[in-house]
């Protein structure tokens, strides 16, 4: 590939590797020999029918296990998430924070968005607040790391 790679990371199993670039995001699967097939590939606006959404430069991209689930942060717009289906090309949400989205976890019960002075962590069924922890250290890397247990859903 010619372009830069601005973002990487695998989905909760590890069987799928999401990837964001200048221009386009693209989705991997990795079967158990390890071979990687490309599954999805996006230019710069994934989703036709919303059109106004600023998708180029991804920095952020988290996909749920191998669901059609993602979430999606542009460094053209860093304090906007969308979570969206990537198979039907929709948007399911969309939200604002008042600062940088530094990074996203998901797992089948919570979405986490950590942001440089707080925390905000969403219940994946609804997508509603849970809870917001608010005044932590400054964490200007957007360090955390989610379990994948849903009976426990551990935070870092």
């Amino acid at each position: 590939m010619n372009v830069g790679i601005l973002t990487l990371s695998f989905n909760q199993d590890c069987t799928s590797l999401a990837m964001g670039t200048p221009t386009t995001y693209s989705l991997f699967t990795i079967s158990q020999d390890n071979k990687i097939d490309e599954i999805h590939n996006c230019e710069i606006k994934p989703f036709i029918n919303i059109p106004l959404l600023p998708y180029a430069e991804i920095s952020t991209i988290e996909r749920l296990f191998s669901s059609s689930l993602i979430a999606v942060v542009s460094s053209q717009a860093p304090r906007k998430l969308k979570v969206c289906h990537f198979i039907k090309g929709a948007e399911i949400l969309s939200y604002s924070f008042a600062n940088t989205i530094l990074a996203v976890k998901l797992n089948r019960s919570r979405l986490v968005v950590c942001l440089e002075d707080s925390i905000y962590i969403h219940n994946m069924r609804d997508m509603k607040l849970l809870h917001t922890i608010r005044e932590i250290p400054s964490n200007r890397d957007g360090l955390c790391t989610l379990s994948i247990s849903d009976e426990n859903p551990y935070l870092a």
